[in-house]
């Protein structure tokens, strides 16, 4: 009897703590529901409110006018010379004379190298006795064809020896003169490898003169560019040093370049001073058009459905608008676009909440003064 009141106790108890387990499980899941239906309450009640907010934000609108600017063309070049001369001896010798040294100015005609005369002025001598010998034939057949001593064809034959007499002695002259060598024009003798005493052969380079009394500004323009430069237009320029330099631009190729399919231009600008831009690298800004541009931040260019730059702007009647642009010229504090009306309302502030063809109530258009699109650099 005992132990049978010892087994219905434990099966009581077991019974008991199965019943108890399944009651907390039932509690358990049942908060856990609840507390999940209210946390998406919760959330689709904030989306719904963000989603009734956003198609009222406020949006900052301004007024622009355009103005008109220059497109420039900015080309990156190098400053070479005017002229540039490389001078070969035209006879033979050795160097007697060395005048000038390598890096000095010089004025046209000066003396910049002399050749030894060898024999020169031994043949200037016999060239002379023999002009004058001819000179005394001619004279003596010429009286005695008169007298009828003598006929005609000695005098022909005179005369023709005479005048080979003479141009055997111009020759001697013109080679004497070829061992002086001059400078071409005024400018620096900038090279010069020649010592007393080398030999020089003819055709041999003796000497490099450069003239930098006015440098060219030299630069390449692509197809595109070339059709909108004029020969004879100003252009401005700033050497890598800063300085700014004013030309005209004097040439511009009529081929192409075979290898970059570009055309080589050239700008004139003067240096009296003398000053050492040769070598130099340059930047050219040249004005190519004149047109109507609105200035305003890089901010506000976005790319419209065809993947080009557009602005978001408003309508009369608050409607949003995407309007393909152009950049003509960037600043460091914005950039100069076309393709806007010369009066025009940017949406400056919150276009990103709304898309093209949205109405926008009143109370969410902010208002900008009127903006001037014009910096004073045109």
């Amino acid at each position: 009897m005992k132990g049978s009141n010892l087994l219905a106790l434990g099966i009581f108890a077991v019974v008991a703590i199965w019943m108890m387990t399944g009651d907390i499980r039932s509690t358990l899941s049942d908060t856990d529901n609840s507390a999940s239906e209210t946390a998406v309450a919760e959330y689709s009640s904030v989306a719904a409110d963000s989603e009734t907010q956003g198609s009222h934000v406020s949006v900052q609108v301004e007024t622009m006018i355009a103005e008109n600017i220059d497109r420039r063309l900015v080309l990156q070049g190098q400053v070479l010379p005017y002229r540039k001369a490389t001078l070969r001896a035209e006879a033979t010798g050795r160097v007697v004379e060395l005048p000038g040294r390598r890096g000095e100015r010089v004025s046209a005609d000066q003396l910049l190298l002399k050749l030894s005369a060898d024999d020169r002025t031994v043949r200037l001598l016999q060239a002379k006795a023999v002009l004058r010998q001819r000179k005394s034939d001619l004279s003596a057949h010429e009286t005695l064809m008169a007298k009828g001593l003598k006929a005609k064809n000695h005098v022909i034959q005179s005369k023709a020896q005479l005048a080979i007499a003479e141009a055997e002695l111009e020759q001697v002259r013109i080679e004497l003169k070829n061992t002086r060598i001059l400078a071409p024009f005024a400018g620096i003798l900038e090279q010069r490898k020649l010592e007393i005493g080398d030999f020089v052969d003819r055709a041999d380079p003796v000497a490099t003169i450069v003239d930098d009394s006015q440098v060219l500004l030299v630069a390449q323009v692509s197809q595109r560019n070339l059709g909108c430069l004029q020969l004879g237009q100003q252009v401005s320029a700033e050497l890598i040093s800063g300085k700014k330099l004013n030309g005209r631009l004097s040439y511009i190729a009529t081929v192409a370049d075979d290898e970059t399919r570009s055309y080589r231009i050239e700008v004139e600008v003067p240096n009296p001073e003398g000053e050492r831009w040769i070598g130099l690298s340059v930047s050219l800004d040249i004005s190519v058009e004149q047109l109507k541009a609105h200035r305003l931040s890089a901010a506000l260019l976005s790319l419209n459905s065809d993947g080009g730059l557009a602005i978001k702007t408003l309508s009369s009647d608050r409607k949003v608008l995407t309007t393909p642009v152009s950049i003509v010229r960037s600043e460091t504090d914005g950039v100069w676009v076309t393709g806007l009306p010369d009066k025009v309302r940017v949406i400056t502030r919150g276009q990103g909440f709304y898309q093209p063809g949205d109405s926008l109530p009143v109370s969410s258009v902010m208002n900008s003064p009127m903006v001037l699109t014009s910096t004073g650099d045109q």
